[in-house]
């Protein structure tokens, strides 16, 4: 085993060679590594960060780099140097900004590992520059003005970065301008196909609600008006009675019916109920939210849920129905805000893999990477490759000597 990481040492430095090919080679074999815990351990007494982080403007390799940076920080070991290279996080929200660039994909996919740290989020935030906010408002309405569809959704990855981003407070002042409207106009993306979209609209939301002097605009028709859009999810085929749909709005209403299907995601669930939860947090939220029918619809999502009891889920719709249901008159303590409900906007982590499967707060994709149609290179031995870089190289002398030997015959000549 020793004599292997030794050899991941020695792949490393084939990084930086001079010939494309030989990169490109130790590239392909360095996928399998940069996903192995004993392979990690030994990648960070090495300078592979660096390396990797040259080559994302190589035209031949920087697609893979791109990708074993992504694998690689997930890690906070990995991802500490990559935060250390000055603007980074911002460098990444430019490229994902330009719809012509066709690594965008991937640098989003790296820029949402990097802002699960605060000090990403700041440099993508430019807080306390003159410019601040400016990259952060582009990469909203790019969120919101290119959907995509159930084929290809590229900019759903920017709905974990913005997520990350929102849990500080000058982001939520951006999106709670009421004049752009951002909440407003995120909310129809809560039915969006992709759930990585859905997700990040409905977490950036959920952020923006900590501010709970905004919760009466959020909640008003003539404000923000996301109760309907928070709630038509959570409805599901169960029947309701006239009297409970009675002052329902009238696009709840018309979906309260045996066809409804319920959002699937439990993710997107939580993120949903958290955020009336969150509403709760003063009299008048909870006043609202029973003027809209919510606990019939959280009743019935309730009873119909599968939920393993104590689970995130199920703690939180107990919450939410023990606060709906709530007798204000004898409640004791303040009647006008309820103090068991945190209201401080949590840091939400999103960690971006290439090769991992999915677990919680994770999202798994496998990018297209240009240039990498041999998956027999990725998968053998440090030997065989040892052997293939030295034939290269080898090769590429071999070529040097010719082309000098034809230079003295031609100058002979």
């Amino acid at each position: 085993v020793g004599q292997g990481m030794d050899q991941v040492r020695e792949l490393v430095g084939f990084l930086a060679d001079a010939k494309a090919e030989v990169r490109q080679i130790a590239l392909q074999a360095m996928r399998e590594y940069t996903t192995s815990p004993s392979a990690r351990e030994v990648l960070q007494t090495t300078p592979i960060v660096a390396y990797l982080m040259r080559l994302l403007t190589d035209n031949m390799n920087g697609n893979l780099a791109y990708t074993c940076l992504i694998d690689l920080s997930e890690s906070q070991e990995f991802l500490r140097p990559m935060l250390q290279v000055q603007r980074f996080p911002l460098l990444l929200a430019r490229r994902a900004l330009d719809t012509s660039d066709k690594r965008a994909e991937l640098a989003m996919l790296l820029l949402a590992n990097l802002t699960r740290d605060e000090d990403a989020c700041k440099q993508v935030l430019q807080v306390g520059e003159e410019m601040e906010g400016f990259y952060f408002e582009k990469l909203v309405e790019l969120f919101i003005t290119e959907k995509g569809d159930a084929q290809k959704d590229t900019y759903g990855w920017l709905g974990p970065i913005l997520m990350n981003i929102s849990q500080l407070a000058e982001a939520r002042k951006v999106l709670l301008d009421s004049d752009q409207n951002y909440i407003g106009r995120l909310a129809p993306l809560f039915s969006h196909v992709n759930p990585i979209r859905r997700r990040g609209a409905m977490g950036i939301v959920k952020n923006c609600c900590f501010n709970s002097t905004k919760h009466e605009w959020l909640m008003s028709p003539a404000g923000a008006d996301l109760l309907p859009a928070i709630l038509l999810p959570l409805i599901g085929p169960e029947p309701f009675t006239p009297e409970e749909t009675e002052g329902m709005n009238p696009l709840l209403a018309a979906a309260c019916t045996d066809k409804k299907k319920r959002e699937r995601d439990r993710e997107c669930k939580q993120l949903l109920v958290d955020t009336l939860v969150l509403f709760t947090s003063t009299r008048q939220g909870r006043d609202t939210l029973r003027q809209a029918k919510a606990y019939p619809i959280v009743r019935n999502m309730h009873q119909a849920e599968q939920l393993e009891e104590e689970s995130p889920l199920d703690r939180s719709l107990h919450m939410l129905v023990q606060m709906l249901l709530r007798d204000e008159a004898s409640a004791d303590g303040d009647n006008t805000t309820n103090s068991n409900i945190n209201t401080q906007a949590p840091i939400t982590t999103t960690t971006t893999t290439t090769t991992t499967s999915s677990t919680k707060k994770t999202a798994s994709i496998t990018p297209y990477v240009e240039g990498e149609d041999d998956d027999d290179e990725a998968s053998m031995s440090i030997g065989s490759l040892t052997s293939k870089i030295d034939k290269v190289q080898k090769d590429n002398n071999n070529n040097n000597t010719k082309g000098k030997e034809r230079k003295i015959i031609n100058d002979t000549d």
